[in-house]
């Protein structure tokens, strides 16, 4: 069925309906293929039945109409010339859109076209304003200003446009070759390369594409008024790539969105109170800090990290010290939050107030942190401590101002009268002045410092904050205390508390050791606590190990706690365990230091390894040719007999062996030194015996010794080497030679030097 203005075809050509009377069977319609066409009457029983186009046929059917008769007002920029066009074309008008369907009849149409000539309008523009109101839909829009088809219709070049030049040259009309090489410089270059300005990017495209080459083969830049210049090439580049679009490519995305993106909110906007919301960050502190023993020696400048409350601008947490920017800060600040404040004031002599520490041991129900600091451990805290980690990406820290604008503040707090105050500004000066010659400050000192700076910040009130109503009813001070104090009656019940001890086990590290016969073996280290040795498990691991769920602190390997999953209160249970005396030597170490040394011992082993063997085969070397000799003279000792005959008298041989072998240990010393006499008698002359002597001492030879030892038993003889044999063995090993432990160094050393 059609309703009025409705598309419809009949035989190809499309028509509107204009105006419809079911109670006369007429209705008006305009042909809109026919740019002369004007309204035709038809029967409408003859229309009723047919269908009108889809609406995005229609709507497209109306752009290419409108293109020739009227503007698409829907997907145009209405602009203030193209209403004042509207406005006279209705004015000429006047009544005759509203006259249907008079209007609509050819003879009556002429009397009031008349009419309104009378009337001082011209006859041409009151048929083509007529016209254009059917084709647009009978609408006041259809007669807006067509200026969006004025001009050429090519795009991307220029149709004798531009000033007239000053100078000789004419202006330079730009092409389609033009555009498109402008556009390559504009993406390959200008776009990828942030150092690159527009007059660069212009230089690229003259020596690119608009050179010549004369007859010496010299390229020459082509004269103004053959080539495009500078503004063109800047109004190109506007035209169509937007400032957003330039600024993300030329310096990426993550710039963009934290120096150049719209900021239309607060970053309160989705903070829903005091607790909701902590911002976590670290940074370096501008002051150069003395060793405690003496303060001659710099040890350069500290970490501060800060917890701050994002509602109340309140500091909760803290931790000032050598650390670098890691979990380890993250930790210890955070651990602040639950310590004793008390305790701490008294430790670094600050006084303490307990209402300067309105939000002890409350967690909050989300932490915003960086990535870097608590990628690792986001999963242990949001189980433990029932908090929401929110982990930023990198390079965006508008996403947690509150935390980096205190640092700034902390800075301007100490860059007054602070000794040793670095400012960053020093470091771009030439011959900036050495701030570290008036370092004085410990480590403790500066933790004085920062304390009071942080009572400070949380008592003062702050200029700009931006109260809420209820706080503006109430007449609250605008102090992180007073904010904190004020709207922490209405978030009380959506916050926890948590004590310290219970906040120190959910932030250590975990890890699986092994509980052994030797006790529970974690990162190279053996510990051992009463409740193991009770619960009897060291005795059970020798039968078989099992595995226990251990918190660690990395700093320190002394001690650490184990967490009893198998008692009847499961995860309550937790024993403190310290070093075994296995494991004493790695006391005061870091559990890196005894992965290091491990890793030393472990280098160790191939060198060790390869002077066991080295040592074993000397061994085999050396005593080889002894067990040939030995196996030799048994096949020469005499006929074969059997294994049981030879064992047939070993009690008495065995005795008859050890008589011999008292016999010579306490004889060969006496032995040795008669053969030396008798070798210096038979070379010198003999030497006289001495007055005082009162005895003669006979020099005997060993074999005679022997013989005369073993007169009575000449089997055992010919067990025992002869003198010749010894001392072809004697000469044999004269010859110096390194020890086993100076080859299995030397060989270390070898290692050592690859």
């Amino acid at each position: 069925m059609l309703f009025k203005n409705d598309i419809f075809t009949d035989n190809g050509v499309r028509y509107r309906l204009l105006y419809a009377d079911p109670t006369t069977n007429s209705a008006w319609v305009l042909n809109m293929d026919d740019p002369k066409a004007w309204p035709e009457q038809a029967a409408w029983d003859e229309l009723a039945s047919l269908l009108p186009l889809s609406d995005a046929v229609q709507h497209s059917t109306e752009e290419k109409t409108e293109t020739a008769q009227g503007p698409a007002s829907e997907s145009l920029t209405v602009t203030p010339a193209m209403r004042r066009a509207r406005d006279k074309a209705i004015k000429i008008l006047g009544e005759l859109p509203t006259r249907v369907p008079e209007i609509f009849d050819p003879a009556l149409r002429g009397q009031l076209v008349a009419k309104r000539e009378r009337e001082g309008f011209a006859r041409s523009a009151i048929y083509k304003y007529l016209r254009r109101f059917w084709v647009g839909g009978q609408t006041p829009s259809a007669l807006l200003g067509n200026y969006h088809q004025c001009g050429r219709t090519e795009e991307q070049v220029t149709a004798g446009r531009g000033a007239k030049s000053r100078f000789d040259h004419g202006t330079y009309q730009l092409m389609q070759t033009d555009c498109e090489a402008m556009r390559d410089v504009i993406e390959r270059l200008y776009l990828k390369d942030g150092r690159l300005k527009i007059t660069h990017a212009f230089q690229r495209l003259l020596e690119e594409h608009y050179q010549t080459t004369d007859g010496n083969g010299k390229l020459w830049v082509l004269p103004q008024g053959e080539r495009p210049s500078q503004k063109q090439f800047e109004y190109f580049l506007r035209k169509h790539y937007s400032l957003e679009h330039r600024l993300r490519k030329r310096e990426g995305d993550k710039d963009f969105e934290r120096d150049h993106r719209a900021i239309l909110d607060t970053i309160l906007s989705r903070c829903q109170g005091v607790g909701h919301q902590y911002e976590a960050d670290a940074t370096i502190a501008d002051v150069y800090l003395v060793a405690k023993d003496d303060r001659r020696k710099i040890v350069g400048k500290p970490t501060i990290y800060f917890i701050i409350d994002r509602k109340s601008r309140l500091i909760v947490g803290w931790y000032i010290g050598l650390e670098n920017s890691s979990w380890v800060c993250a930790m210890q600040a955070l651990l602040t939050v639950s310590m004793d404040k008390r305790a701490i004031c008294e430790r670094y002599g600050v006084k303490y107030e307990p209402t300067d520490w309105p939000a002890h041991q409350v967690f909050p129900g989300e932490l915003i942190a960086d990535r870097e600091l608590l990628n690792h451990a986001s999963d242990q805290i949001a189980d433990e401590l029932v908090t929401r980690v929110v982990n930023l990406p990198s390079q965006r820290p508008d996403h947690k101002p509150i935390v980096e604008t205190q640092f700034k503040l902390t800075r301007m707090r100490l860059q007054d009268g602070t000794p040793g105050m670095d400012p960053p500004e020093n470091a771009k000066r030439r011959m900036g002045r050495h701030y570290e010659k008036d370092a004085c400050l410990t480590l403790d000192e500066f933790v004085a410092i920062i304390l009071l700076a942080i009572i400070e910040h949380n008592r003062t009130p702050m200029k700009g904050y931006e109260l809420s109503l209820p706080e503006l009813t109430d007449e609250v001070e605008p102090s992180p205390i007073s904010i904190w104090n004020h709207n922490i009656v209405t978030r009380a019940g959506a916050l926890t508390r948590y004590p310290e001890e219970r906040v120190r086990l959910a932030l250590l590290p975990r890890g699986e050791a092994t509980v052994s016969e030797d006790g529970i073996f974690f990162k190279g280290c053996y510990y051992t606590c009463p409740e193991a040795i009770e619960r009897g498990w060291f005795v059970a691991a020798r039968k078989r190990r099992f595995k226990v769920m251990v918190s660690y602190d990395g700093r320190l390997v002394d001690s650490l706690y184990v967490h009893n999953t198998t008692g009847p209160r499961q995860r309550a249970e937790v024993y403190a365990c310290t070093l075994t005396p296995r494991s004493l030597k790695s006391a005061g170490l870091s559990f890196a230091e005894v992965h290091a040394y491990e890793h030393f011992r472990a280098l160790l082993k191939p060198s060790i390894e390869q002077g066991r063997i080295q040592a074993r085969a000397d061994f085999h070397a050396a005593t080889k040719p002894i067990i040939d000799n030995a196996t030799k003279k048994l096949k020469n000792s005499g006929p074969k007999v059997s294994r049981t005959a030879r064992k047939a008298d070993i009690k008495g041989d065995r005795l008859a062996e050890l008589r011999l072998e008292r016999q010579e240990a306490a004889s060969l010393p006496a032995l040795d030194k008669a053969r030396a006499a008798k070798q210096s008698k038979s070379h010198i002359a003999p030497a006289t015996t001495p007055p005082n002597s009162g005895t003669t001492a006979q020099v005997v030879s060993l074999q005679v010794a022997r013989a005369a030892i073993n007169a009575n038993n000449p089997a055992t003889l010919q067990a025992l080497p002869d003198q010749a044999s010894l001392d072809t063995k004697t000469s044999e090993a004269s010859p110096a030679s390194p020890s086993l432990a100076e080859k299995a160094r030397l060989m270390r050393e070898k290692m050592r030097n690859g």
